[in-house]
């Protein structure tokens, strides 16, 4: 069965969880956490994988409208009306999700267009496309009987029911579970009815001490809050990418192999310039490249400096003198390439700071011992090295290094 890339946006807005899981396996075979800005790391962990984007609660209203027709379209065009007074932002800002029709109920989920262009631009940016995006408490278990409750960090995940979930802070959810429930805490003889809470948990959380009324909380323990809700991913749930965001997602997947038919055209119709002798507008073209490229090179490496005659040799002595320090930016290559060779290390990506005199290399290492050698290997050489948290994608390990010469 085809794999599923599981992206978990984080509340904050700077880091992601992630997880490869088959359709029937109970662990991940590869996970590990990203800040935003390296999700293009995982372009070749997306290729050929389905890709499932579970977006904060916090950003996505639920609602449930009497459906005024069958048709689809018209449904779109008539939630906004439907559901202006529920909301508190213009709803021409909003985006619209529809789910599964039952009887005449539709439920609804509603996301600023904002967040979900924030989001699907971090994976254009990255080379990924998802399929789908819901929100992240959608996937919790569902049980007829209980609600279902994610202690995730300080915040509380929430599934009522099928098409109902929300998140709180944690210290707040007693307030909220008792405007809920509102007049539903009591049976028809009048008693109190007994809401189960199913709590899933990776450390003892005191949640039952703060709440009032007849409920029974069940503590289910767990190793992780993605793996929960990859394993409860539903493909009926609500799907962000609809309407407007669904033709894009489209354009984006299908158009693949219209680039490539594009590209093997170009290239055939180039070779045939070729060989009728046109290569002097071949050469002209080229140039025109290559000049454009050493612009732009330069832009992002000295910003604000006017090019002259000869870029590349400006460039050296600018980034030969860049900073406090006498290392300029190919005499840190130097030795950063000296050092690479022994332990296999595979370089994805190398960025240069001028102003701070700094080297920004990712790597990829057979292991962490490999990644701890190059490092002490850097500071013999008198280098100052500062090395990020290690992440593991399949077989090998990935992390950052900070190089720069000691003051």
């Amino acid at each position: 069965m085809q794999e599923r890339l599981f992206i978990r946006f984080q509340e904050d807005g700077d880091a992601l969880d992630w997880g490869v899981l088959a359709a029937d396996a109970n662990q991940f075979s590869e996970q590990g956490s990203l800040l935003c800005a390296d999700l293009v790391s995982l372009a070749e962990t997306a290729d050929k994988r389905e890709v499932i984007l579970l977006v904060p609660a916090t950003k996505v209203l639920t609602a449930e409208v009497t459906a005024p027709t069958r048709n689809l379209r018209q449904m779109q065009q008539a939630l906004p009306f439907l559901l202006e007074e529920q909301l508190i932002a213009p709803v021409d800002s909003q985006h619209f999700a529809i789910g599964e029709r039952r009887d005449h109920q539709v439920p609804v989920a509603v996301v600023a267009k904002n967040d979900l262009d924030h989001w699907l631009q971090l994976c254009t940016d990255a080379g990924i496309v998802p399929e789908v995006a819901v929100a992240d408490a959608a996937c919790l278990p569902s049980f007829d009987d209980a609600w279902s409750l994610l202690a995730d960090g300080a915040q509380l995940l929430v599934r009522p029911a099928r098409d109902q979930y929300w998140a709180v802070p944690i210290e707040l959810f007693p307030e909220a579970l008792a405007m809920h429930r509102g007049g539903d805490a009591e049976s028809e003889d009048g008693a109190d009815s007994i809401l189960a809470l199913r709590l899933y948990q990776q450390s003892p959380v005191a949640l039952s001490e703060n709440l009032q009324g007849a409920v029974a909380v069940q503590n289910m323990d767990i190793d992780s809050p993605l793996l929960l809700l990859a394993r409860n991913y539903d493909p009926r749930l609500i799907n962000l990418l609809q309407g407007e965001y669904e033709s894009t997602h489209k354009q984006s997947r299908s158009g693949r192999p219209w680039r490539l038919a594009a590209m093997l055209a170009g290239l055939s119709l180039l070779s045939l310039l070729a060989w009728k002798g046109s290569q002097w507008f071949l050469y002209d073209q080229q140039l025109a490249q290559v000049q454009q490229q050493t612009e732009q090179l330069f832009g992002e490496t000295l910003p604000g400096r006017r090019m002259t005659v000869n870029p590349r040799l400006q460039m050296q002595n600018t980034l030969q003198l860049g900073g406090t320090s006498d290392e300029g930016f190919f005499t840190l290559l130097d030795k950063l390439a000296q050092s690479l060779g022994p332990d296999g290390m595979t370089p994805t990506s190398l960025s240069y700071d001028a102003k701070k005199s700094e080297l920004r290399v990712d790597l990829l290492a057979r292991d962490l011992d490999a990644l701890n050698r190059l490092r002490q290997q850097l500071a013999s050489q008198g280098l100052e090295v500062e090395m990020g948290s290690a992440t593991r994608q399949g077989e090998r390990y990935a992390s950052r290094l900070i190089i720069r010469s000691r003051a």
